[in-house]
């Protein structure tokens, strides 16, 4: 909660910050630069425009929208080496500007809204700028509704403890991202790494709300555990052996 409140993390605005990743999603509005060098010299810039298309003179419309940053590169080498010989030359396929989009994030967060960001910034981003989830806000359940579906489901603790490009989810205009309330959360005290509350999900268990405690400390008795636990009668206490 407290890498969103201080910001520690960027919500790219300005081009100048921009290092568009292999797995980005190309739309309308996105500028492309076309670069080929070698025996051959050629240098332009292209706006996808309304039908997801760019249009080089000397090679005819390439249909762009939908695909991967990687994918389009592939197609536009793909498209020009019929004009040119990359046996001899080499040709490079930036992202130099992108498109804005307007998402909306609604349920339990800090600042619920709809926010205009251009569409680099991923799904973790859009979090950050509206300050993240609220105390009773879901860290595990945070869902991508599209056109009246779910189409993700986002865990930060996942995002932050096995980053992978993969879970660098990239949204698109007038995407709604849902957090939904907390449901299962258990604090961890004592001689652990992180002592703090956790939230858990179905399935998951006491080893697992442990690693994300970082695990014990050097000095702590690791033979026993306590668990203090509420039930309707009150609070009861077990003695748990650690190697159980």
């Amino acid at each position: 909660m407290s890498l969103f409140r201080n910001q520690d993390y960027r919500v790219y605005k300005l081009n100048s910050d921009l290092v568009a990743p292999e797995n980005y999603i190309v739309g309308t509005g996105d500028r492309l630069n076309i670069s080929i060098w070698g025996f051959s010299n050629y240098s332009n810039s292209f706006i996808v425009d309304e039908t997801g298309s760019i249009f080089p003179s000397t090679i005819g419309k390439i249909y762009l929208r939908g695909l991967t940053l990687r994918d389009a590169r592939a197609l536009i080498k793909s498209r020009f080496s019929d004009s040119y010989n990359f046996s001899n030359n080499d040709i490079e396929v930036t992202l130099s500007g992108s498109r804005n989009i307007t998402v909306n994030i609604v349920g339990d967060i800090t600042m619920p809204g709809s926010y205009s960001l251009p569409a680099y910034n991923t799904l973790f981003n859009a979090l950050v700028a509206a300050g993240g989830p609220t105390i009773n806000g879901s860290f595990r359940n945070i869902y991508v509704k599209r056109n009246g579906a779910t189409v993700y489901t986002f865990d930060v603790y996942d995002f932050l403890l096995n980053p992978d490009s993969k879970n660098n989810y990239y949204l698109q205009d007038n995407d709604y991202i849902i957090i939904s309330a907390v449901s299962r959360t258990i604090e961890i005290q004592g001689e652990v790494i992180r002592p703090f509350e956790f939230e858990l999900l179905a399935g998951e268990n006491l080893n697992k709300a442990l690693s994300f405690a970082g695990g014990y400390k050097p000095n702590a008795n690791k033979q026993h555990l306590i668990l203090k636990r509420i039930t309707p009668q009150g609070f009861i206490y077990l003695d748990i052996p650690a190697d159980s």
